[in-house]
């Protein structure tokens, strides 16, 4: 970023290469920075106070010189010539073989290869896709087979994969290490100086930043000291793109004609009529979450019973025919409307979206008869739509 204030030629750090500023000239800098021009005229003044004192007040808290390691040269430099490593080229293995094969054919001047390298290719490659090349070696052309060829050039492409990922992961951390303590210290600098002014460009900073760091780090662990100083920034960001707004609305309205005054009118009622209406479809949302969520209770509830109903229900099905009950069993099903897939999770243990299970059937019981009892195998309970089928064989 060009700079267009002297406050960036010194450093809070009194480094040889920096000299601190005086004190005068920070106070008047800093009270430059943080007054708007369009806050001036004599309505706003009392806002204006207050704004000011606010963000004063903030701002110390907001920003300690610690957070920043280097100044702001230095970071801005270093971010300059530290350039984000591109990822390798997604190229399936089969892709990767049939380059390779075609390079060689034209090395090797095998026109007939050459012209029909699609056909030759997945002739070969279904050959030694399934293949493991953990003992082929690349160097040995001892063997001149087909087979061994064909190896040979995905033992190739295996190694040419690995060390893609190699180099990529090697040139990925190495930007890290270089890319982080300047990213957070020019942040720091950048947001401490931003103002309306520099607006576009600060914009500009924090988005290039943030998405040179989610892409390095994959959006996921990302250094602490840098999202504490991308929430700072994002937090004056959004201040200085809501107070130009506001100005942009201010200065419209300042010399506006009584249409145009009418017609600013209007829209802000028709906004406040559209946020009545934003309100009462959120609190109709929030009511039907909080019916969904007592329903989902309810059958949480019910869904510990399933099992044992199921079982009450199968008992009652085991009834004395007749003593070929001791020699061949009799089929027995039940079914129970109404269950969901969560409400099977929860009833027989198992994951969400499992739709079949099958337990021991002593837990069904026995049934005890003048001379003997009843029992039953094991029962399998299948979840079909929102019914849950039982079903099991009994015997004497």
């Amino acid at each position: 970023m060009e700079k267009t204030d002297s406050i960036l030629d010194f450093s809070p750090f009194g480094s040889s290469a920096t000299k601190k500023r005086p004190a005068s000239e920070i106070a008047a800098s800093t009270t430059a920075a943080k007054v708007s021009p369009s806050f001036e005229d004599e309505q706003n003044k009392k806002r204006a106070t207050t704004c000011s004192i606010s963000k004063s007040s903030s701002s110390t808290s907001l920003f300690s010189d610690t957070i920043a390691t280097m100044t702001e040269d230095e970071s801005q430099a270093i971010l300059k010539k530290t350039c984000l490593p591109k990822a390798p080229k997604k190229q399936s293995q089969y892709v990767r073989f049939k380059s390779l094969m075609l390079k060689q054919a034209k090395a090797d001047k095998d026109k007939e290869t050459q012209e029909n390298i699609t056909t030759v290719a997945k002739e070969a490659w279904n050959m030694v896709k399934d293949k493991s090349v953990a003992n082929v070696s690349i160097a040995d052309t001892s063997s001149d087979s087909k087979l061994d060829k064909y190896m040979r050039l995905k033992a190739q492409v295996v190694a040419d994969e690995q060390k893609e990922a190699s180099d990529y992961s090697t040139e990925l951390e190495k930007f890290k290490s270089n890319y982080l303590d300047a990213a957070v210290s020019f942040l720091y600098w950048e947001t401490k100086d931003a103002s309306s002014s520099t607006l576009e460009q600060f914009e500009k900073e924090v988005k290039s930043i943030h998405s040179n760091v989610i892409t390095a780090w994959s959006g996921n662990d990302v250094p602490s000291k840098y999202t504490e100083i991308y929430k700072t920034a994002q937090a004056k960001l959004d201040t200085l793109q809501k107070d130009s707004a506001i100005s942009k609305i201010v200065s419209q309205l300042r010399n506006a004609s009584e249409e145009v005054l009418y017609q600013h009118a209007l829209e802000h009622y028709n906004l406040q009529q559209q946020l009545v209406e934003l309100n009462t479809l959120k609190a109709k949302a929030a009511a039907l979450e909080t019916e969904k969520a007592n329903e989902e209770a309810k059958q949480m509830v019910s869904a510990y019973s399933i099992k044992s109903d199921i079982c009450r229900d199968l008992k009652k099905l085991m009834v004395y025919t007749g003593p070929q009950l001791k020699y061949s069993s009799k089929k027995i099903s039940c079914r129970r409307k109404g269950v969901t897939p969560k409400m099977f999770a929860v009833a027989f243990g198992v994951a969400e979206g499992v739709k079949s299970f099958t337990f021991d059937g002593d837990e069904v019981g026995l049934k005890s008869l003048r001379y003997g009892y009843l029992s039953c195998g094991k029962v399998t309970v299948k979840l079909i739509g929102d019914a849950v089928s039982a079903s099991t064989s009994y015997s004497l």
